[in-house]
């Protein structure tokens, strides 16, 4: 019913519903929802790329009132159970461009805002949820949604979750606020003012920014983020990534990072950036098969232990402890680089130098491992045993305090494919070589 131009509407199935005074009022109880045959309608309202289409929805609809309730919304084959929906639109005490929404399932659960931009202010969106669970499926979507949406129209966004979860990996609690400038201004800036992932083994903090054009003339944005973790382990089964792979290993890692582009471009090929990480003791474990596989199987040392005729399988046949891990590096067009990673262990030291291509999945590295030897009944073994060392190099670690693991050091070439990494022994590390003449 159209009375004076103004539109009076009312759809109701399962429940009944009054004619509105003015606009539209929808009232849904069914025991299913299928979204995919109501998606086309729907993009303009919730689609932030779609502001002009939402404007004259908007003033054709007049005020909006709808709540729908179903034991079952279905979308892409999937069943969301017990779901409740509120929409509001133009009500009394409203903005007239704004929508607010309140959902309740077991997904998700909470308010949410959205106001439309206009030709100088940029559009908003405030979310306040309890929870919100996306399952792997949804994940696409919602990719899409930001991938498709002009950086310049990226709005300014207050966003806390008091529980999320994508697939299976659990994010705890997130805090979100992000805003935006004039989008018609030349040099328009979307700025991240800060990030925040708690969970009781981690916390990851950020901030950022996109400047449209730059000082440079172009589109970079940049990230700066600090990742502080209590317990590796935990971390990683939160994050639905292979739990056995490390125990323990608190520490800190820290990350600056951009790339060509929009927010959205992001890419490896075009990362670039610094990392710098400072890792607690913990222990690698045992492994196979894939790259950690190979990686432990070369911590075991099983040639190196030949070579010392000492049996340290209890060590080394149930992973690798270390004491720190130390490393500072960086990336260029996704090619990460370094030659200041070391892994002090208590079995052995590592130092690692070289690159890992992040786009390729590929490395290329050289390895130098010192094994662990003191001045007791291993150092004894060794000296009585291996007459290349012989009793001076004993007499010299016991009293000249040289290290015999620098005379015992073996270098390693690690290169290929991630999935296909080859490790080659050299015939000996140069700083061994040198400390063996200077013997």
């Amino acid at each position: 019913e159209r009375i004076r131009g103004a539109v009076r509407r009312t759809l109701a199935a399962g429940e009944q519903a009054q004619l509105p005074a003015r606009g539209l009022s929808l009232r849904a109880t069914l025991p299913d929802i299928p979204i995919e045959p109501w998606q086309e309608t729907l993009e303009p309202v919730i689609d932030a790329a779609g502001r002009s289409r939402t404007a004259a929805l908007s003033e054709s609809l007049g005020p909006v009132s709808a709540r729908i309730r179903t034991r079952q919304l279905i979308f892409k084959a999937r069943s969301f159970p017990d779901v409740t929906l509120s929409v509001r639109h133009g009500q009394p005490g409203q903005k007239n461009s704004v929508w607010e929404a309140e959902l309740r399932s077991p997904q998700a659960s909470g308010k949410g805002l959205y106001q439309p931009g206009t030709g100088h202010t940029p559009a908003y969106l405030s979310l306040d949820l309890t929870r919100l669970y996306i399952p792997e499926e949804s994940r696409r979507r919602f990719h899409k949604i930001f991938s498709d949406t002009p950086a310049e129209r990226l709005p300014s966004m207050d966003v806390r979750i008091g529980d999320f979860k994508a697939g299976g990996a659990s994010l705890g609690s997130i805090s979100l606020k992000a805003r935006a400038s004039d989008p018609s201004l030349k040099d328009h800036r979307w700025r991240l003012e800060s990030f925040a992932a708690r969970l009781p083994e981690a916390a990851l903090t950020a901030s950022g920014q996109w400047e449209r054009g730059g000082a440079s003339g172009r589109s970079l944005p940049s990230l700066k983020g600090s990742l502080v973790v209590k317990d590796s382990r935990r971390l990683l089964k939160s994050l639905d990534l292979p739990s056995d792979v490390v125990r323990d290993a608190p520490g800190k890692i820290e990350l600056e990072a951009n790339w060509k582009g929009a927010p959205q471009d992001f890419a490896l090929r075009n990362l670039n950036g610094r990392l710098s990480a400072d890792i607690g003791g913990g222990r690698f474990m045992q492994v196979e098969p894939g790259v950690v596989g190979r990686f432990m199987s070369l911590l075991s040392m099983q040639s190196l232990m030949k070579r010392l005729t000492l049996d340290f399988k209890d060590v080394f046949g149930r992973g690798f402890s270390f004491n720190s891990i130390k490393l500072n590096g960086t990336t260029t067009n996704g090619v990460f680089t370094t030659d200041d990673l070391v892994v002090d262990g208590s079995a052995a030291s590592i130092a690692v130098s070289g690159s890992v291509d992040l786009a390729r999945q590929s490395m290329d590295a050289k390895l130098l491992v010192l094994p662990e030897v003191h001045t007791e009944a291993p150092a004894l073994a060794l000296a009585l045993a291996n007459p290349l060392v012989g009793v001076g190099s004993f007499i010299a670690q016991f009293a000249l305090k040289k290290p015999i693991s620098y005379i015992l050091a073996t270098e390693y070439t690690v290169k290929g494919p991630w999935d296909h990494l080859s490790f080659e022994k050299t015939s000996a590390a140069p700083s061994a070589q040198n400390s063996s003449a200077g013997n």
